[in-house]
């Protein structure tokens, strides 16, 4: 009886070793940088890494892009109101032009209608013709 217990503990040893070197051996696979559990959390951490890197890059753009944007609001405040004055100005100027530009063609036309009468006046003194719109 004792030689069935030894085998039987041999046994179980032996069957203890296998098991143990088994789960070693995949607990090396799973540990293994190039492509276990290792490469996995080795690949996550370069990608947090860049991850990490492109976020501050975009904060950086993104703060540069904020100060530009001020600065361009804060000129376009700035020269609104002489934007606004000029404005103001180029539509005085036409309308003054545009009543320089009637006054102009009155005269114009006063002035050849003087000429037209004068001019009939000469070949027939008694005929003279009389301005459209005026009491004869």
């Amino acid at each position: 009886m004792q030689m069935i217990v030894d085998f039987t503990l041999l046994a179980a040893s032996v069957a203890a070793g296998i098991y143990c070197f088994v789960l070693s051996e995949r607990l090396k696979k799973l540990n293994d940088v190039r492509s276990g559990f290792g490469a996995t959390v080795a690949s996550m951490s370069e990608m947090l890494d860049q991850t990490r890197l492109t976020l501050e890059q975009a904060k950086r753009v993104n703060q540069d892009g904020e100060a530009r944007l001020r600065r361009l609001v804060e000129d376009a405040e700035r020269v609104a109101p002489e934007l606004e004055r000029l404005l103001d100005a180029m539509s005085e100027a036409a309308e003054a032009a545009a009543l320089d530009i009637e006054d102009a063609r009155r005269k114009a036309l006063d002035g050849v209608w003087l000429e037209a009468e004068a001019a009939c006046r000469a070949i027939n003194p008694s005929r003279a013709p009389s301005r459209p719109g005026l009491a004869a």
